[in-house]
């Protein structure tokens, strides 16, 4: 079995290998939300997973920011 250096590798070659090899022993944000890489070319990935009910947002809030005031003069 030979090992695979992940850090030697281009950013392409990296996904291209997720894609191929499907890895379960490596931690990552993929494998918990159940992401597939369905398609993998220089300048465009696709990705793709299933719903599931804990992905929602049952208070119904707005995340990820908030937009500071305009001022005019």
């Amino acid at each position: 079995m030979s090992t695979i250096d992940l850090a030697a590798m281009s950013g392409l070659d990296l996904m291209r290998w997720v894609q191929r090899e499907q890895p379960t022993d490596l931690p990552h944000i993929g494998r918990l939300l159940g992401m597939r890489f369905d398609e993998v070319e220089h300048g465009r990935v696709t990705v793709s997973l299933d719903t599931r009910p804990d992905f929602a947002n049952p208070l119904g809030t707005l995340h990820g920011g908030s937009r500071p005031p305009c001022w005019t003069a």
